[in-house]
């Protein structure tokens, strides 16, 4: 009977590291809307370029570049934020979700 007890004890401990690591390497928010040509953006990932697209996932501390006179809306936990090129280079940062089930 102990023995069982100690599986049941590790199974949820390491579903709660799992669930902790999932957490981390959820995205920030995904891309929504931009009016230039893909060109005009580019999305650093550490030493990665991703490609840009609509509904593109964002990670905290992707770094988005946009170029003169355009934008990019990016959607986290059902809030739009509007970057411009002023703001460029961009840094994404992480953002808290306060409504539970509500995802970015």
């Amino acid at each position: 009977m102990k023995t069982h007890y100690k599986l049941y004890l590790n199974a949820i401990l390491l579903s709660c590291s799992l669930n902790s690591y999932a957490n981390q390497i959820s995205p920030a928010g995904i891309t929504d809307d931009f009016n230039g040509a893909l060109a005009d953006y580019s999305i650093q990932r550490g030493n990665q370029t991703i490609p840009m697209a609509i509904y593109v996932p964002v990670y905290a501390g992707d770094i988005i570049d946009i170029s003169e006179n355009h934008f990019l809306d990016i959607q986290q936990y059902n809030e739009i934020h509007k970057i411009t090129h002023n703001d460029s280079p961009y840094t994404v940062q992480a953002k808290k979700c306060n409504t539970i089930g509500v995802n970015g």
